[in-house]
């Protein structure tokens, strides 16, 4: 492809004196080109088709606007291009079956490319799971249609005990298989909530397959879940964070900017709780002390709940559970744990007063982390990189 513009130019200038302006005008045209294309893929074939007959595709009309590259001998290159393609095209269809990239074990139920994701809808023996390409975003009991008891809803509900009073409202960022709104209608139903999903296919694929029913308490909103904080004034009882690409967290849910607007919406006694999962932290999690540093300058009380670092481990690698609130009363582990046991009560949900128990009252480690900003929050070279 490299090939193409010194060719062009070449053909298309007249002499020697026109080269320059030849080359700046095919380059001008090569950058509109690149423009639409660039939008044109991301806005309208990768959300309509699979990116194979997108390949396919492209690299049709690569070979028939190469046939007619010159007026001379056409006929034979069209006829030499269109044999070409009907044979590419017959591979296309007839082919063995392609290898597949690894897969989480299990039935693939639905799966489809998405502006944001390639979704992958899993049944792994009793229970279902929602993949973003191979990292998993929730699992449901496949009778029952309820989240296990290890997984972070129940930790996520846990964070209230940081509350005095049971919230009347709730903002989600992220709905994934729609397990921490479904679990609000089930044993909190006086709770409204307000959840928030950038991708419309994740709300279509938590409704048919994971059984996520709003009902006249609840509202899902598409968009990007800052913008829509900042449109939705609330004030809430407790905002929560569960937000996540295929392999990370979306840079500008983690800074200092994102955490000023959480506290300027929350309501007096409120609470935020966000799900941190340890694989997408990098590899020695400075990523996750740097949004604890950057959450600390913001709220007097920061806590995380960490089955992995209440017990003494240096890293995680499931879900830590970060809350921070206005509150300056600072609750000792036994506090914590009564209070716990308090909210499982109230739900009547024996699993919240477990992960109450996974309290973390060690070090928290950020120092020589920097502070994520809008302007400074180097994720990926955290995850990556380790810097």
């Amino acid at each position: 492809m490299g090939t193409i513009s010194p060719f062009a130019t070449r053909l298309a200038a007249r002499d020697v004196g026109s080269i320059g302006r030849t080359a700046g005008t095919l380059a001008a045209i090569s950058t509109a080109g690149s423009i639409v294309g660039t939008f044109a893929m991301a806005f309208l074939l990768i959300p309509a088709f699979p990116i194979e007959p997108i390949l396919f595709g492209l690299g049709g009309v690569l070979v028939l606007s190469g046939a007619f590259a010159s007026s001379q001998g056409l006929p034979l290159r069209l006829a030499v291009a269109a044999g070409g393609l009907l044979a590419a095209a017959g591979v296309f269809v007839l082919r063995p079956e392609p290898v597949e990239s690894p897969l989480p074990g299990g039935t693939v139920v639905f799966r489809k490319e998405t502006a944001y994701h390639r979704l992958l809808v899993v049944d792994q023996g009793p229970r279902r799971a929602l993949y973003f390409n191979n990292f998993a975003q929730g699992m449901v009991d496949r009778a029952s249609g309820r989240a296990p008891d290890f997984l972070y809803p129940n930790g996520l509900a846990a964070a209230l005990l940081w509350r005095r009073e049971p919230p009347r409202n709730a903002f989600v960022i992220g709905l994934g298989a729609g397990m921490l709104p479904r679990f609000f209608s089930e044993k909190a139903p006086g709770i409204a909530t307000t959840t928030v999903e950038i991708d419309p296919e994740v709300v279509r694929v938590a409704q048919k397959y994971f059984g996520f029913r709003p009902d006249a308490n609840d509202r899902v909103l598409v968009g990007d879940g800052r913008s829509l904080l900042v449109r939705e004034k609330g004030p809430w009882d407790a905002i929560f964070l569960d937000a996540f690409f295929s392999d990370s967290v979306p840079f500008h849910l983690t800074t200092l900017e994102f955490f000023e607007l959480c506290r300027d919406r929350l309501a007096p006694g409120g609470i935020f709780a966000g799900n941190l999962a340890g694989l997408t932290m990098g590899r020695d999690q400075r990523l996750f002390w740097a949004i604890v540093r950057s959450a600390q300058r913001v709220f007097p009380n920061v806590a995380i709940l960490s089955r992995e670092l209440a017990g003494g481990a240096t890293t995680f690698s499931g879900s830590a559970i970060l809350v921070a609130s206005m509150s300056t009363d600072r609750l000792s582990k036994e506090r914590v744990f009564a209070e716990g046991d308090r909210v499982a009560r109230a739900f009547g949900h024996p699993p919240i007063a477990a992960w109450a128990r996974t309290f973390y009252d060690g070090e928290l480690r950020t120092e020589g982390v920097p502070m994520l900003t809008d302007s400074y929050s180097p994720t990926e070279a955290m995850q990556h990189l380790g810097r």
